[in-house]
């Protein structure tokens, strides 16, 4: 490696280094050098007083991995004098004010708390599909400076699919476009408004291309592209082609089509009611809990809960429910009688749907989904994740129907709350 440090010339890459957008998503195809921009990028200010830069992956095993965020550093900040203390994952570097580049990660929701009194100027996030929605706004609002000559910026990096794939899709490729637009929440609901408006912030997604990346695009010939190759065909899609549209075929939820509101931006006060539905599962236990708002019944919460006793399980359950109207619990198979009583012990009232015929539970749930009766807020990511990867088999079957706890935690629900062919 030469001395010069520097993107790839007139390339998006080059483009993300240049922008001057607050918040900019790069993303689409892998292999378009988007991690390397990233760690480019966070330099810009460096000789700035009280600058400093966070990076994130959502693992800590995910940033050490081999050609990971610090892997590639060590190949680009020595360069500038950096040196860097494996102990708390930071560069420094003497040269620029002792100014700093931080490397963290994000592997549990709890852990946004971990930064409630921080402030970076800088932040990025290698590989966004990893995080969700709330981690990101959440260190958006760390974003900030107490020296005024700095520029607040957010960066990602990102490829279709993932658990972040919906939210993304949504902020970054349905809503922008390759000029800056300018967004501010208006009574909670974030709104397009204009580049004159003081309180807006700007955003752009710039997308990444293979074809731009010339180390490893070779004209169809290279390793890294018969690589690729070998990916299922939904994967290729999102990752070769850079698709946002794509979907599994054959999908046993086929009705679902994307996720609603975040919990979080739902008006709870509002509810008449809560109902939780349970699939017992041989080993994994999953719950959800809903709050039916006018009509419609929304999955608020879902949670695997961990292995145990039914009480410390029941506890778990129970928490949630404070003072909520709780009116109603559905779950498990005829055979799972036992399961339900060990729970009814316990406090909590779990009963056997009306309806027990598997195909019948699912044409129920597909009902409510496309009548919008039946919404999955977009902050319930394993749900929707496995709603996207519950496919029919060749025989028209479930494949892998074992698996799939989450998609039968909805069914339950859906033929508990029926009543008659419709819901209650």
């Amino acid at each position: 490696m030469t001395n010069e440090i520097r993107p790839i010339p007139g390339s998006p890459q080059e483009q993300l280094l240049k922008s001057t957008v607050r918040e900019v998503g790069f993303g689409g195809q892998a292999g378009g050098g988007k991690s390397y921009a990233l760690l480019l990028d966070a330099l810009y200010q460096l000789h700035k007083p009280g600058y400093d830069a966070i990076l994130f992956r959502r693992t800590y095993k995910q940033l050490r991995e081999a050609g990971g965020l610090i892997d590639l550093s060590s190949e680009i900040y020595h360069h500038l004098g950096g040196t860097y203390n494996q102990s708390n994952y930071v560069w420094t570097f003497p040269n620029y004010h002792n100014n700093t580049i931080r490397f963290s990660h994000l592997e549990h929701e709890k852990n946004i708390q971990d930064f409630s009194g921080s402030q970076y100027p800088y932040i990025g996030f290698d590989e966004l599909q990893n995080f969700t929605e709330r981690q990101y706004l959440f260190l958006f609002s760390r974003n900030r400076s107490g020296n005024p000559d700095i520029n607040l910026y957010i960066r990602s990096t990102f490829n279709p699919g993932g658990i972040g794939h919906f939210w993304i899709k949504k902020r970054f490729i349905d809503s922008t476009n390759l000029t800056p637009k300018y967004y501010k929440r208006i009574n909670g609901i974030e709104t397009e408004t204009g580049r004159n408006d003081t309180e807006a912030t700007s955003r752009l997604f710039i997308p990444a291309r293979l074809e731009d990346n010339p180390y490893l695009y070779l004209d169809g010939k290279g390793d890294y592209e018969r690589g690729l190759s070998q990916l299922d065909p939904i994967d290729y899609a999102r990752l070769r082609l850079g698709d946002w549209d794509i979907r599994r075929s054959g999908r046993v939820y086929h009705a679902f089509t994307q996720p609603g509101p975040a919990s979080y931006d739902l008006d709870l006060s509002k509810a008449e009611g809560y109902y939780h539905s349970h699939d017992f599962g041989a080993v994994n236990h999953v719950w959800g809990l809903w709050a039916k708002i006018g009509s419609i019944y929304y999955l608020i919460h879902s949670e695997k809960l961990a292995e145990g006793t039914t009480a410390a399980r029941a506890g778990k359950v129970k928490s949630h429910f404070r003072d909520r109207k709780v009116v109603a619990g559905w779950g498990g198979a005829k055979s799972e009688k036992q399961q339900r009583l060990d729970y009814i012990k316990e406090g909590v009232k779990i009963r056997l749907p009306s309806i027990t015929d598997v195909e019948g539970q699912i044409n129920i749930a597909n009902k409510m989904i496309e009548a919008g009766k039946m919404v999955i807020c977009s902050d319930q990511l394993e749900v929707i994740d496995d709603l996207e990867n519950t496919i029919r088999d060749s025989k028209e079957g479930i494949q892998d129907k074992s698996i799939h706890h989450w998609c039968d935690m909805l069914r339950y629900f859906a033929a508990g709350i029926n009543k008659r062919g419709w819901v209650r």
